[in-house]
């Protein structure tokens, strides 16, 4: 019998209890490995009850229409489809990044974000390494840091002819308009379906099962991005399989960003798109991941 230890979670200032087998600490490099059972006990709760994330203020704001100069090169820009009685997709083989529209309405101002997390073959063809735990090319890449993330921003901007976005030492956002973590604020706006929002808790159903995966189905792992229901704006996954970076910190000074949208380890309620983590900037976990998004 395997021997099980008892290991400490931090979520969103609340520590967690967490009877697991460890698969893999490596202590040279910092990165922690989180293989959870199917009971986290809370050791106690003082998180704040309620974040108010960063707006980014739009110059202007025209939902009906997009320049057609807007979608940058080599990338494929969809307007959001009606997919209200689309049946869950097959695994797709090869995932292709789309771009998708999210219409804003004031304070926030239109912009693209990926229909997918951003895969492990996105990764390391742009990066040259993949990171994570759970090998896969079609899996989300996890087990990269705040800083990790935005340089793979910094990257993609580079190779398709971006201003880069960041200052990847601060990661201060220098270029609004090019490829960029999103803020707390876009993030849930996308998931919660942008001006198509049915308000169902999760992204794309009040039913957690049909849109993510989370500790209940998940079987202690990621899964192949798209394989579950997306929501009303054609976007996956912005409910479970691993929590996103958002460009937010958690409050001005704060060392802590935000995380969102819950992962393959979350109970429910982590996986509600109104429910707001955090981490460590430098973090390394295998359950947290990111998307990217475009202003135009």
């Amino acid at each position: 019998m395997k021997n099980r230890t008892k290991n400490i979670l931090l979520i969103s200032g609340t520590f967690f209890l967490i009877n697991c087998v460890p698969q893999q600490i490596n202590n040279q490099n910092g990165t922690k490995v989180v293989n959870v059972g199917k009971t986290i006990e809370p050791v106690n709760q003082n998180s704040p009850e309620s974040v108010i994330p960063a707006t980014l203020q739009p110059e202007t704001i025209n939902p009906t229409s997009i320049p057609s100069t807007s979608a940058p090169d080599n990338v494929v820009m969809t307007n959001s489809p009606d997919i209200k009685n689309t049946p869950s997709p097959a695994a797709p083989i090869n995932i292709k990044n789309e771009m998708i529209l999210v219409t804003g309405i004031r304070p926030i101002e239109s912009f693209y974000i990926a229909k997918y997390e951003t895969s492990q073959k996105e990764y390391q063809e742009l990066m040259g390494n993949n990171p994570s735990i759970f090998k896969g090319e079609n899996l989300p890449v996890e087990n990269v840091s705040f800083f990790e993330a935005i340089k793979f921003c910094n990257a993609k901007n580079t190779k398709e002819g971006f201003p880069i976005a960041y200052d990847e030492t601060t990661g201060k956002v220098i270029n609004l308009k090019s490829y960029r973590l999103p803020t707390g604020e876009e993030w849930e706006y996308a998931a919660n379906g942008g001006i198509k929002s049915e308000g169902l808790g999760f992204s794309g159903s009040s039913k957690l099962d049909e849109v993510a995966w989370y500790s209940d189905n998940s079987s202690n792992t990621t899964h192949i991005t798209g394989s579950k229901k997306p929501n009303a704006l054609g976007i996956y996954d912005m409910s479970g399989n691993v929590f996103e970076w958002c460009q937010n910190q958690l409050s001005t000074g704060s060392p802590l960003r935000m995380i969102r949208g819950g992962g393959w380890a979350s109970k429910d309620e982590y996986n509600n798109i109104a429910k707001v983590n955090s981490e460590l900037s430098n973090s390394k976990y295998n359950y947290i991941g990111f998307r990217i998004i475009k202003s135009f």
